[in-house]
């Protein structure tokens, strides 16, 4: 029969030992985001053109001195962000370049602002349609003059995230639930790096550019003001999509 030591009994090194298989790793994510992060600067670079295949699994990890799963996920969220394409026997090829202003930033920031967006997309609508539904004269208020703010950064030509953010948080606090206030909280840093990112991307395009962003946050506002639950959500979620979009191709 197996003795079974109960765990108080353990000694410190024995109770390390119990509980490695309960260590959630973290290293690899961290090499992941590097690697995601270092590869998006080349790109950004226009080191590969559009079309262009890049180096095997194999070069990659040597080049980066990573092993080669790690080179893997880093293909994959990549490939998963529209970025580059995988042809099976073929390799993997460039299907879009990022604007020369993302390679600025660091690699691992770039990670978790675009990270963050998988949780935006299902936070922000659905808070949207709430606000909507729930609006009463005093939130739709605050949201109104989160957005003057905002075009008055816009304006100015400096962008401010600070004033992007508020409008951002005004929306979640429309929901009258304070859960979703908490999570545009704790997601602070990123959309405000995110934000940070688009600015610049923006300021270095055109006028018609910065009418347009702002143009997506009116329609948020004027659906949610004139209490289209559907089109609310419907718009913030599209503005995201675009923010996005904005951060991984160049062209747009």
């Amino acid at each position: 029969m197996v003795e079974i030591m109960h765990p108080q009994t353990y000694s410190d090194e024995e109770s390390r030992a119990v509980h490695l298989d309960r260590i959630v790793p973290t290293r690899k994510p961290r090499l992941a985001d590097d690697l995601y992060g270092q590869l998006l600067l080349e790109l950004s670079r226009s080191k590969y053109e559009i079309g262009a295949r890049l180096p095997t699994e194999e070069q990659l990890a040597k080049a980066f001195a990573v092993s080669r799963p790690i080179v893997r996920e880093a293909l994959r969220r990549l490939q998963e962000d529209g970025i580059v394409s995988s042809r099976r026997g073929a390799g993997t090829f460039v299907s879009r370049t990022p604007p020369a202003e993302v390679g600025a930033e660091r690699g691992r920031d770039i990670a978790s602002f675009m990270q963050a967006f998988e949780v935006r997309a299902c936070l922000e609508p659905e808070a949207c349609r709430l606000a909507t539904r729930r609006r009463t004269p005093a939130t739709v208020s605050v949201i109104a003059r989160a957005l003057e703010d905002l075009e008055a950064a816009m304006k100015s030509g400096d962008g401010n995230p600070e004033a992007d953010f508020r409008f951002h948080l005004s929306i979640a606090q429309a929901t009258l639930n304070d859960l979703f206030v908490d999570q545009i909280v704790v997601l602070k840093p990123t959309i405000i790096g995110t934000i940070a990112i688009t600015s610049e991307i923006t300021r270095a395009r055109s006028d018609e550019r910065r009418k347009k962003v702002f143009r997506e946050h009116v329609d948020i506002f004027s659906a949610i003001e004139r209490g289209d639950e559907d089109r609310a959500k419907s718009y913030m979620l599209y503005h995201l999509a675009e923010v996005w979009s904005r951060i991984t191709d160049t062209h747009r």
